[in-house]
Order: C-alpha cells, then structure tokens, then sequence
C-alpha cells in the first residue's frame, strides 16, 4: 500500500474515532479487509491492526485484546460467537479504560450477499451493542485491498429502499438510505442496475 493510500485509511479511522456512540442508531459501519474470508480470526485482527495502526493481541488481565488503539478496545469476533465478543470487548474496555467496539467477520464479500437469516442476526448483535453501548462494526472479506469505514442506514423491518425517483436499491446498495425515498418490504418499483435486488 502507497504511503497516500495508507494516510487516506488513517484519516478514515480517525474521523471513525472521533464519531460519538449514538444509542438508538441504526447505522451499521462496515470495513472491506484483504483477509479470505475463510481465515482465522487471528489474520483479521492482525490486518486491521496494521489498516488502524493498534497493536494486534494486546495482552491484559484476563486475556488478549485483538486490536488496542488509543482510544478502542476492540474484539474481532464471527457472527456465531457474538455473545463472547460482547463479554470480552466489555472486560477489555474496562482493563484497558478504553471504549468497546465488536468487530463482527461476516460470512460474504459484500452487504447485498448476506441472507436475511445473516441480517437477522446481525441485527439482533447491533441491538446488544447499542444497548451496552458498545461500538458496533461489520468486516468484510475476500476484498483485492483494504477499504476505508463506511456507514449504512440498516432499518431491520425492511430490505429495500425505494427511491424518490422510483428506483428500488437492496441492502448494501450506495443508495440505500441515502437518497430521498422510503424503505419497504415489497419489490417495488424499477431496479436498481448497480445492486440488482
């Protein structure tokens, strides 16, 4: 990676630092890792550790945080273990006196892959979060290089957003949400041709 490519993903995860914690929100943050999505968790937290500059297996009281920064503690977790990532990013915050974030390995390359079965549960994980006021975050896989944090409207009651302009954009789509419209259960309108819903 270029050293203007790696300050671009530095100022990225900084702005992200900088954002407060919103109880209530729906807004999933989502990072893009050049990490085949069958790798170990290990090989997850150490490329985001390099991508943020923390320290990858900080060793604390009672375990090791998979990534340390100066202000986060963070524990990469998959999906199925959610509720282990919960207790952990918890006791590292406290050991640490930084803030928790849950850094969930989604099981696809991209947001419009995942099933609703995967978006239920998802959901179900960033409600946890938010409640415990703990840092909620998606990784992605299987990407050629290291994105930079994206953020996305996530309503669960629904899996479109049909746009002002009649276009119907899936969940994962750069127009979901982000455009004048509405979200809906029904496929409804004219597709989008970028997300193909």
């Amino acid at each position: 990676m270029n050293s203007l490519a790696f300050g671009m993903h530095k100022l990225a995860f900084a702005l992200w630092l900088s954002l407060p914690v919103v109880c209530g929100s729906q807004i999933w943050e989502y990072l893009h890792l050049k990490v085949p999505l069958e790798s170990e968790e290990t090989a997850w937290s150490k490329e985001l550790a390099t991508l943020i500059e923390g320290e990858a297996e900080a060793p604390v009281a009672g375990g090791r945080v998979d990534v340390l920064t100066a202000q986060y503690a963070v524990e990469v977790e998959r999906a199925g273990k959610w509720h282990q990532g919960i207790g952990q990013a918890l006791h590292y915050a406290g050991e640490t006196g930084r803030r928790p974030v849950l850094a969930v390995i989604a099981p696809t390359r991209t947001l419009r892959e995942l099933s609703p079965r995967d978006l239920r549960q998802l959901d179900l994980i960033e409600k946890n979060c938010r409640t415990q006021e703990i840092r909620f975050m998606v990784l992605l896989g299987g990407a050629a290089k290291n994105g930079v944090v994206k953020k996305i409207r996530r309503n669960p009651d629904t899996r479109y957003w049909l746009s002002a302009t009649g276009k119907l954009h899936g969940f994962g789509c750069r127009y979901f949400g982000t455009t004048k419209g509405r979200y809906t259960k029904k496929r409804e309108g004219v597709p989008c041709k970028i997300c193909n819903p």
